[in-house]
């Protein structure tokens, strides 16, 4: 099935991180936000956001995930079910308190529909 053109794309993040993101003008990787001394709310497992940390990008421009701004592509997300269920240690935000961003791309890489965190290296 070929991607639907323009491709949506969703992120979605607690509202509390609002103010920091309307700050800096931008949604900003975590890498990026921690170097700006951005301290988001965490609305991910921690799991995933430790394979994110060490993951590497293989193309240019490189770099761990975390140097990029995560996207879904569809917006109800079983992460997003997993917040409002409560299942995510630590988070005490649930779907009422996710702001969602939406926003389109025709890039070719948006053919891509493999989540970033289960990605396996190259060998």
């Amino acid at each position: 099935m070929p991607a639907p053109r323009p491709t949506k794309l969703f992120h979605i993040t607690a509202i509390a991180n609002l103010p920091a993101i309307c700050a800096a003008g931008a949604l900003l990787a975590k890498n990026t936000g921690a170097a700006a001394g951005i301290n988001y709310q965490n609305i991910a497992h921690a799991g995933a956001q430790g394979a994110r940390a060490v993951r590497q990008v293989p193309n240019p421009p490189g770099g761990s995930v975390h140097d990029f701004v995560p996207f879904y592509f569809a917006p109800r997300s079983p992460m997003l079910f997993a917040i409002n269920g409560g299942k995510v240690a630590g988070c005490l935000w649930r779907q009422a308190d996710i702001v969602h961003f939406v926003t389109t791309s025709e890039h070719p890489w948006c053919r891509c529909w493999a989540s970033a965190s289960m990605m396996k290296p190259r060998q």
